[in-house]
């Protein structure tokens, strides 16, 4: 299922919606996914979050706990050090 959804344009109105998300709208998908057992798509709504808004200290949170079981904990480091 993973790969076909990365193979495929998403219908206009889910692309729509992604596309005026806000931080918040991304960090609380983030913890949705997170609570689902699902760290690697966590990680990367919360990712699109900071992207948003730097600040946003509940999107840093899930971040760094999204990280070890989505197996990012490099790619992590690498973006806090970006920021630094």
């Amino acid at each position: 299922l993973r790969a076909l959804q990365a193979s495929s344009a998403p219908p206009p109105a889910v692309a729509e919606a992604r596309a005026v998300a806000t931080a918040a709208d991304w960090r609380d998908r983030g913890w949705m996914q997170l609570r689902a057992s699902a760290a690697r798509e966590a990680w990367d709504d919360f990712r699109s979050a900071i992207e948003r808004d730097v600040q946003d200290r509940e999107a840093w949170l899930g971040l760094l706990e999204a990280a070890p079981p989505a197996g990012r904990v490099a790619e992590t480091g690498q973006l806090l050090g970006a920021l630094a």
